[in-house]
């Protein structure tokens, strides 16, 4: 069984009308969907078994509510990659990977798990890529030294 967490603190600010009708429609079939799918769970089943079907009511769920697959994908995908205590250093062997992972993907061979994988190494590498450190600092202020001349002809 799971570890219990601590409780959260009480909301102070109260969420709108429609966000929680949402709310409580997912949690009605949510519910439905993991009951439906937990019927199809052998009497041995073990946490492992149960937290499958949990995961698979839970895309279900946002799947019946209009949230596309690639949407979902990229939402666990971020929040995964937010929670980690350390970013991915981006090096070679994550881009040989990832650029493995896209190909397995445009032949529709990528499993739900790898999917998820692409998803936390696309946004390393943006990271990465977007991070000032990583700019070439000499050619980008030589750009911006022929940009400034240009605007100024």
């Amino acid at each position: 069984m799971a570890s219990k967490k601590s409780p959260k603190p009480a909301r102070t600010k109260a969420i709108s009308e429609e966000a929680d009708f949402w709310l409580q429609q997912f949690q009605k079939h949510f519910k439905f969907s993991f009951l439906d799918r937990c019927d199809s769970l052998p009497n041995d089943s073990n946490d492992a078994d149960i937290r499958r079907v949990l995961v698979e009511a839970v895309v279900d769920t946002l799947l019946d509510s209009g949230i596309d697959a690639e949407q979902i994908i990229d939402g666990i995908g971020a929040q995964l990659t937010s929670s980690e205590s350390q970013p991915l250093p981006w090096n070679s062997a994550l881009n040989d990977r990832r650029i493995t992972l896209i190909d397995k993907e445009l032949t529709d061979e990528a499993t739900f798990d790898e999917r998820i994988e692409l998803s936390r190494l696309t946004l390393a590498m943006r990271r990465n890529v977007d991070d000032q450190r990583n700019l070439p600092s000499e050619g980008a202020h030589d750009l911006l030294r022929k940009l400034r001349r240009l605007d100024s002809t």
